[in-house]
């Protein structure tokens, strides 16, 4: 057991020992093949084109493609039909992935546009290409020689007749749906739809006009047959039953000499209405005459034959007014004499003796009695 033990392990060192002196033996071309792949590695993401991706959803509802009695059909036992949800988002997922709509988007937006890109240019993008760099235009280069090396097969096998030559607008189509990708989210009723491009409006105006070609093509598929038809009659006989009634008005109107049914309703109601506020008003007045005669004749029985035509009393006293006027004079000069004099002056004494006696004349004055004038004649009511 120890010899076979020595044999394994002299034949793992000789083995280990002859793998290095391999790789040390061909290191110069090992390096050159790990430069040469971190090489194409590097060219390669530095050539590759940006990808932009424009994505949408689209939310599916009950409508009335989902109706199951046409209007066309005539009225009677109707089996209905229960579809789960599942199997309408597969139908519209089928309808999305069929090459009809796809045709119709190449078809209206060109096949050049799609495969090369050429369109209107917006200003951003302007702006964008104005300011590459040296070396981005360098690295485009490189990728237009490339894109031409890789088309050169394809381009030699059809010249031989090895392959059958693919149009421009076939390209397109392939490159459409390949670009397009169309999921449906579990339980739900969304359908996601992503569009990549290597120019951000062409992906968004790509995904905009094919969403639009798919419209167009769900109204088609649940189009029902001979409804505009039906409709269409439906209205001619209502069209016509409406013309029959208003001739039949018309005749009406001119035998009646009646322009308008509401409006001359309308007229006679008004007046109607007018007469009866106008009775209603006249008895009220006649109700207020009578009334006021009676009160005007019970006054003339009660009024006097003389009556007091003029009173005048509290006639204006002038000596008083005069005697006030002075006594407020006394008044003020003895306030003045009070901060002049001392209190025990003559003049200031003099002057309150004035004060006092034109108080009391005063006083007597007012007692007496208001004069009172009145003045009477015929009663002319």
């Amino acid at each position: 057991m120890s010899d076979e033990r020595v044999a394994q392990s002299k034949v793992r060192k000789g083995s280990v020992r002859d793998l290095l002196y391999v790789i040390f033996g061909h290191k110069k071309k090992m390096l050159a093949f790990m430069v040469l792949l971190f090489g194409v590695v590097a060219i390669k993401t530095l050539i590759q084109p940006s990808t932009y991706r424009s994505e949408a959803k689209l939310l599916l509802r009950i409508g009335r493609e989902n109706v199951s009695l046409d209007p066309t059909a005539t009225i009677g036992e109707v089996v209905g039909i229960n579809r789960s949800y599942d199997w309408e988002i597969n139908s519209e997922l089928e309808i999305i992935k069929s090459r009809e709509i796809a045709e119709r988007v190449v078809d209206e937006m060109g096949a050049t546009v799609l495969l090369h890109g050429s369109g209107t240019a917006t200003p951003d993008s302007n702006e964008a290409l104005a300011t590459v760099k040296p070396a981005d235009e360098a690295l485009r280069t490189v990728k237009n020689t490339l894109d031409i090396v890789a088309d050169s097969p394809g381009k030699l096998a059809n010249s031989l007749g090895l392959s059958e030559p693919v149009n421009e607008r076939e390209k397109a189509i392939r490159r459409l749906t390949d670009n397009l990708k169309v999921e449906a989210q579990q339980n739900t009723s969304v359908i996601d739809l992503a569009y990549e491009e290597r120019n951000p409006e062409a992906a968004k105006s790509t995904l905009d006009r094919f969403i639009q070609a798919y419209l167009e093509k769900h109204l088609t598929v649940y189009c029902m047959a001979n409804s505009q038809q039906f409709f269409e009659r439906q209205v001619s006989q209502l069209h016509a039953k409406l013309t029959d009634a208003q001739k039949e008005l018309q005749n009406l109107k001119d035998t009646t000499g009646i322009s308008d049914l509401l409006e001359q309703r309308s007229v006679m109601v008004n007046a109607i209405g007018m007469l009866e506020r106008n009775i209603a008003e006249a008895e009220a007045e006649q109700v207020a005459a009578i009334a006021k005669i009676a009160g005007i004749q019970n006054i003339l029985e009660t009024v006097p034959e003389t009556i007091t035509v003029e009173e005048i009393s509290g006639f204006s006293d002038y000596g008083a007014d005069l005697m006030r006027s002075r006594l407020y004079e006394l008044q003020m000069t003895e306030k003045q004499m009070e901060g002049k004099y001392r209190p025990d002056s003559r003049q200031l004494d003099m002057v309150r003796k004035q004060v006092e006696e034109g108080a009391a004349i005063l006083e007597k004055e007012q007692g007496k009695p208001t004069r009172t004038e009145v003045r009477k004649g015929m009663n002319n009511a």
